[in-house]
């Protein structure tokens, strides 16, 4: 394991002697075996990763991820934030044990990453007839039926693009509903999001994509820099853009066109709402 991984992996095992006192008795077994489970791997990354593949972990494996992307670039220890990053990690995952969504699961056998298109098989079809006004103002509708010449915008994405896209697009699109108490944390989960889906297309000279998503990460950074997370407004645009988003995933026609709408939504928003 890499320092970023052992401090996470340490946080982890402060909040797992919290969290054996506060989960349910019929569910410390399973504690105790995710805690097994992060001990002995090599690649804690891998193990975080499944987190999202076990029904109702989801949430518990993107606060895991931005612990991780976080730690990876602040090396500065102080005793304040370990204790922050522990009670991030104890509330990720009692929220997770305590959902209804909890399915008792056997880490030996969880899930693991399937291929894309098993992935994109499993996003539900959006209905076209029904678009939200706040959305069909942005995206003409030929773009949800015209067939263009470059490919959908599933199509641009490798997979583990595609699994954190659709985290961004399903957390963002219901920003309106979370509570307000959460909205802070949200926000910066998006933006790390955003951010490591830029981290991975430089790489494969994805151009459109590292532009679409760095631009999505200098909003995201702009609303948290300017403390409006909890203004009406600006909630609506970080719902639109997971909207916006959501829709790109599903639709078969250019994701190319899809891109270009979102950069050009991102740009109004800036100009008109940010200032």
């Amino acid at each position: 394991m890499d320092n970023s991984e052992e401090y996470v992996l340490q946080v982890f095992r402060r909040a797992q002697s919290m969290l054996e006192g506060d989960v349910k008795p019929e569910h410390v077994a399973y504690l105790l075996k995710l805690g097994q489970k992060f001990a002995h791997t090599s690649d804690l990354r891998t193990e975080v990763v499944c987190l999202n593949f076990i029904q109702g972990f989801a949430k518990a494996g993107i606060a895991f991820e931005w612990l991780l992307a976080r730690s990876k670039r602040d090396t500065e220890f102080s005793l304040e934030q370990f204790d922050a990053d522990v009670q991030l990690l104890y509330d990720a995952v009692i929220d997770a044990f305590n959902a209804d969504t909890f399915d008792p699961f056997t880490w030996d056998d969880a899930p693991v990453p399937g291929t894309e298109a098993a992935t994109v098989q499993a996003l539900p079809e959006p209905d076209w007839n029904n678009i939200p006004s706040a959305v069909s103002d942005t995206i003409p509708v030929s773009v949800a039926s015209d067939v263009f010449d470059t490919p959908p915008f599933v199509d641009l994405l490798d997979h583990p693009m595609l699994l954190t896209v659709r985290r961004l697009a399903d957390s963002a699109a219901v920003f309106d509903k979370k509570p307000m108490a959460e909205r802070a944390m949200s926000l910066a989960v998006l933006k790390m999001m955003a951010k490591n889906v830029v981290d991975m297309a430089r790489p494969q000279n994805k151009v459109v994509i590292s532009g679409t998503f760095s631009e999505i990460a200098s909003i995201l950074e702009a609303i948290e820099r300017k403390g409006l997370v909890k203004d009406p407004n600006i909630t609506k645009i970080i719902t639109q853009l997971g909207t916006m988003l959501s829709f790109a995933l599903h639709d078969a026609s250019s994701g190319i066109r899809y891109m270009q709408e979102i950069s050009e939504f991102i740009h109004e928003s800036k100009e008109t709402k940010l200032k």
